[in-house]
């Protein structure tokens, strides 16, 4: 078997271990059982668990970026692009709450690699979203851009990655996803609804 299918197969094993059970509970030597593998043959890929967490988390990242991409393809508008992201990782989140929480306690810097402090707010692009959002009808008529991009704002500054809370990250989400719902017009909320169910069965299927 090609080394890089037996990376592949490992990664994919062990994300599946860390996300049911979390990190802690997890070692190298259970990863290497459920595969079947040595020991010896996991350590000639993964010098050490933190390494193998790594790459799981960047294979993670990479799925959410293809998902993302799919929400391009099919959303109408950015701002109802932008909804469904904000549900999607929502209920992503929820489903890693025990690694994410087990990665913070007792990997704080795999952690703060994955979660940096000092992220961009990307506030110039939640303006641009919303303002085009504004001209193609999809906001109510009185929505203020500047006060909703300040609040969305506020909501990203106040999400606190070293919160004991596990749930804080699908806190956010949702934070997010019901305010974003909130500006919209009857007719893009119409339009949401019923690309909903067509989402959720494309992300079935991929």
């Amino acid at each position: 078997m090609a080394s890089e299918e037996v990376r592949s197969k490992i990664i994919n094993s062990a994300t599946k271990q860390f996300i049911a059970h979390g990190c802690r509970r997890i070692t190298m030597d259970d990863v290497a059982g459920e595969l079947h593998i040595s020991k010896r043959t996991l350590y000639e890929y993964f010098e050490k668990k933190e390494d193998l967490l790594m790459a799981c988390f960047e294979q993670m990242k990479e799925k959410v970026g293809e998902t993302i991409c799919l929400f391009k393809t099919q959303c109408s508008s950015p701002i109802l692009m932008a909804l469904h992201i904000y549900k999607y990782l929502s209920v992503y989140n929820a489903q890693l709450a025990t690694l994410l929480s087990d990665i913070r306690d007792y990997y704080p810097d795999i952690y703060t690699r994955l979660f940096p402090k000092d992220a961009p707010m990307h506030t110039s692009h939640m303006y641009q979203t919303l303002q085009a959002a504004k001209e193609q009808g999809d906001l109510r008529p009185q929505v203020d851009i500047d006060l909703a991009v300040q609040t969305l704002t506020e909501i990203i500054q106040h999400f606190n990655y070293n919160s004991t809370k596990p749930n804080i990250i699908r806190m956010f989400c949702e934070a997010g996803y019901t305010f974003v719902r909130g500006l919209l017009s009857v007719d893009a909320i119409k339009r949401y609804d019923e690309q909903e169910s067509h989402i959720k069965e494309m992300l079935r299927d991929n």
